[in-house]
Order: C-alpha cells, then sequence, then structure tokens
C-alpha cells in the first residue's frame, strides 16, 4: 500500500509540476506580448508627438506670414529683396527667413519620423524646395552658411535648384 500511496503522490507532484511549468510558460509568454505591445504603443506615440511639433512649427510660420501680409510675397510669389538694407523691413524679411530656414531644418531632421513614413518626408522635401524656388530671400540666407543645416534640408535646397 506504501508504494501505491508513493506512486500517486510522485504522480501528483509530476502533475503539480507539469502544471506549475505550464503556467510560469504562460505567464512569461503573455509578458513577452504585453513587453510588445507597449513597445508598438510608444512607438506610435513618438510618431505622432513628432508629427504634432513639425506640424505646429509650419502653423507658426503660417501665423507669421498672416499677421504680417506684407512679408508674403517674399516668401510665396518670387519677389526679390528691393528694399535699403538698413531698412526696418529688410530686416523683418531677413529675419523671417532665417526662422523659415531653422524651422524647416528642424523639421526635415526628423530623421526617426520620416524613416517610418518615407512618402510623409519627401512630401515636407517637396514643399521647403517649393520655398526655395519661390523665395530668393529664402536662397541667400541658406547660402551664407549652408553648412550650419542638416542634411535633408541641403537636399531639399538642392532639389528647388533642378526645377
Amino acid at each position: 500500500m506504501e508504494n501505491k500511496d508513493k506512486e500517486q503522490h510522485r504522480k501528483k507532484s509530476y502533475f503539480w509540476l507539469s502544471f506549475n511549468e505550464l503556467l510560469t510558460a504562460g505567464i512569461s509568454i503573455a509578458g513577452i506580448i504585453f513587453i510588445v505591445i507597449t513597445l508598438r504603443s510608444n512607438e506610435h506615440a513618438v510618431s505622432t508627438g513628432t508629427y504634432l511639433k513639425t506640424y505646429g512649427w509650419t502653423l507658426e510660420i503660417d501665423k507669421i506670414l498672416i499677421e504680417n501680409p506684407k512679408l508674403r510675397h517674399y516668401f510665396t510669389d518670387g519677389d526679390s529683396l528691393k528694399i535699403p538694407a538698413d531698412s526696418d523691413a529688410h530686416i523683418k524679411v531677413e529675419a523671417m527667413a532665417d526662422y523659415m530656414l531653422d524651422n524647416f531644418d528642424a523639421v526635415l531632421n526628423n530623421t526617426s519620423y520620416f524613416e517610418r513614413n518615407d512618402a510623409a518626408g519627401n512630401a515636407w522635401k517637396k514643399s521647403v524646395s517649393s520655398y526655395f524656388r519661390t523665395s530668393p530671400i529664402l536662397c541667400q540666407r541658406f547660402l551664407i552658411d549652408p553648412e550650419a543645416y542638416n542634411p535633408a534640408l541641403k537636399e531639399a535646397y538642392a532639389l528647388s535648384q533642378r526645377h
């Protein structure tokens, strides 16, 4: 009888050990799945945050051009700067060009976002390139020190010169 009890106890222990191992494996797999879901969710959140920040920068440029409508034609109509260099208007146009270049550089430098969204990156480069094509002052300010900018802005400028 004792041998029979020992055998049953061993079988119960074996079953219990198998159940514990199975439970541990299931919990481990669930943990791995949770980690993968969390990482994907974080990646999406970072991508969305980058997009919103980028969108905010461009809205700020639009806002400035709306508040200062006399500046717009220097950036969208191909007008060159034909006002005295020491005038307030000249200084304001140059400052706006520098501001736009810094914004465009920051936007196009979001390589982690654009690597996952290649179409968005190309669309931004085309948009910035269009500004270069229609704004001599933007080109002039860029060419003062092109090495101060990231490669993506340089590519956008080069693209503007091909058209």
